[in-house]
């Protein structure tokens, strides 16, 4: 049976996106070694799914369709790295839709056990001092936006990269 590496992703607010974008572009200035997340990629990863079958595809779909989510601000509070390769932005505000999310898939999937909001931003093969320094002397804005929307997405790896499908798309309700 067919697998598909699948994962749920918060869609980022366009404003909070162009501030994501303007940050990869000031540490690129400064780090031009790192492999920065395309653009159409940007996201937080609420919940990493693997490699799942078309029925379970379908089965977290409608579990996810019946979630009653409230409305949902994220904060972008600074940056840091996951040794040895991920750069990332920090976002708070998720942690309750995650819970959700968790508690929607009861039964088909184990609960998150350690989830911190973020979005990547860059990877990288090593993760020298100077790269540390790097991202604690970055300026993150202070930016909140409301999120409208998260979504059930394919990961498909390929020679040019990663590209992201779009499976199902859930609406968030607008404070």
């Amino acid at each position: 049976m067919t697998t598909q590496r699948t994962f749920i992703a918060l869609d980022l607010p366009p404003a909070m996106r162009e501030a994501v974008v303007s940050i990869q572009e000031t540490l690129r200035t400064r780090q031009p070694d790192l492999r920065f997340t395309a653009r159409d990629n940007l996201h937080l990863t609420l919940k990493f799914l693997a490699e799942i079958t078309a029925p379970a595809t379908r089965e977290t779909e409608e579990r996810l369709q019946r979630m009653q989510p409230g409305p949902l601000r994220m904060r972008l509070t600074g940056a840091g790295c996951f040794s040895p390769r991920i750069v990332w932005l920090a976002i708070r505000g998720a942690d309750a839709l995650q819970r959700q999310v968790d508690e929607a898939l009861a039964g088909l999937y184990a609960p998150e056990q350690r989830f911190m909001g973020h979005v990547t931003i860059a990877r990288t093969r090593r993760m020298p001092d100077r790269l540390r320094r790097a991202l604690e002397s970055l300026e993150v804005p202070d930016l909140e936006a409301q999120v409208t929307s998260f979504s059930l997405q394919a990961s498909h790896l390929g020679q040019t990269g990663t590209r992201y499908e779009t499976l199902a798309k859930f609406a968030l309700p607008e404070s």
